[in-house]
């Protein structure tokens, strides 16, 4: 569903590394791993304001910090937070939505209107293969 998702962006790329690598998926492995394919690349890592403070209990932080910059959005509703100032950050400037996965989720289990929310083609998949019902 993410390859149908971005497949009309070619700036945006899909990877399989977390499926591939099995087991448990903690984000610094991730970056570890696109940071060893592209060492020159610089990496962001977008959360949303509400998870920000949360950042130094998460598996490795310390390695995590070195390699990312947090790029941060409002969630509507969520309490606001920023990282501790020992993380690179900056905020997002975008539209606010008042959406979240869980809710996009249950909107597909109860047959809401989900368009312009997700793009077409992952609305035919879900629906084709029963997802979410």
């Amino acid at each position: 569903m993410v390859e149908l998702a971005v497949a009309a962006d070619d700036d945006l790329v899909v990877s399989d590394i977390e499926i591939d690598r099995g087991g448990p998926s903690y984000t610094v492995d991730t970056i570890t791993d696109l940071v060893a394919l592209d060492p020159k690349a610089e990496f962001s890592l977008v959360l949303g304001t509400d998870v920000a403070a949360q950042l130094d209990t998460w598996h490795r932080h310390d390695e995590l910090r070195q390699m990312v910059t947090v790029a941060l959005a409002e969630r509507p509703g969520a309490l606001r937070s920023r990282p501790l100032v020992v993380w690179i950050w900056s905020m997002i400037d975008m539209p606010r939505v008042r959406l979240s996965s869980s809710e996009l989720r249950d909107r597909l289990r109860r047959g809401a209107n989900v368009d312009f929310l997700v793009p077409a083609s992952v609305i035919e998949y879900a629906t084709e293969h029963g997802l979410y019902s």
